[in-house]
């Protein structure tokens, strides 16, 4: 059952109501007939996979700093502070990119960093207790 919640959690949160700022546009812009803004919509993936890395990583960080020994925790912490600069270095990246209209270089960014925050997602909430997918709607129903 906790698989479950998670798995729904994740689809309804992360990949639906998340993607939400990706999608959209790109639906008003069909709409409107106009063309879809290529480079628009590489920066919109890449806010959405940057802000799912850095909350897994916090996730990671709470966590971890729950239940692990001084030594650990300052190797850990120091990983996490290394992703988030990997993380705006990657907006930056992505941001010149797009500036210099370097579609392909955007793009790929894109592919590799989408998945690898939906794997973080996972790695920082899987087999966690305290987790309540309610709690992002309220509470408990």
């Amino acid at each position: 059952m906790k698989f479950w919640n998670t798995f729904l959690y994740f689809l309804i949160a992360i990949l639906i109501i998340g993607t939400i700022g990706i999608w959209l546009p790109a639906i008003l812009d069909n709409v409107n007939e106009s063309e879809v803004d290529k480079f628009g919509l590489l920066q919109n993936c890449a806010t959405y996979f940057i802000t799912i890395i850095v909350a897994g990583c916090l996730e990671l960080v709470i966590h971890f700093q729950n239940n692990a020994e001084l030594k650990n925790k300052l190797g850990f912490t120091f990983l996490i502070i290394l992703l988030i600069i990997i993380s705006i270095a990657t907006i930056v990246g992505i941001s010149f990119s797009i500036h210099y209209e370097s579609y392909e270089i955007s793009k790929w960014i894109v592919y590799i960093g989408v998945p690898v925050s939906w794997v973080l997602w996972w790695i920082s909430n899987w087999k966690r207790n305290d987790m309540n997918p309610m709690d992002a709607l309220g509470g408990s129903v």
